[in-house]
């Protein structure tokens, strides 16, 4: 079975001082990440768009487990019910959503640590021109730190 962890982090600055965000995914049994995408605002679009390109670069997952974020899911907005374009691209592609439990919860462990490591990296006062060349210094810090054998 192969679960993927999805959840999205801030405090990530441009060299002009606008704030990013950076969506994460990492697979839960190999700590393999997935998915590392800046987004400038973590729109439902945005954020579906990172998802896709890692299905499309990794292949489909059997789960996916994230936060009860507006991206994610409509369950706690208003009207009631309906579904998110994150939700339909599960669907379409059979892979089973799950939810933390609602209220405040940490991250999910994997996600956690991805999140703690971005937050010192990007803390050193290192700041991209763009949102482009922070994509790049991102996926070099995901490469050098996750995804070695």
């Amino acid at each position: 079975m192969q679960l993927w962890q999805l959840d999205i982090v801030g405090g990530v600055f441009l060299a002009a001082g606008a704030e990013c965000k950076v969506v994460t995914g990492v697979d839960d049994h190999s700590r393999f990440c997935v998915l590392a995408a800046v987004v400038v605002r973590p729109t439902g679009r945005a954020v579906c768009a990172a998802f896709a390109a890692a299905l499309i670069e990794f292949g489909v997952p059997d789960e996916v487990l994230t936060d009860n974020g507006k991206q994610f899911t409509a369950r706690f907005g208003r009207p009631h019910g309906g579904e998110v374009l994150f939700d339909r691209i599960c669907r379409e592609n059979g892979i089973a959503h799950r939810l933390t439990a609602s209220g405040p919860q940490p991250r999910p462990g994997r996600s956690r640590r991805r999140h703690a490591h971005l937050d010192r990296t990007h803390a050193q006062g290192d700041r991209a021109a763009s949102r482009d060349d922070r994509n790049a210094l991102t996926e070099g810090d995901v490469e050098a730190d996750t995804n070695t054998t």
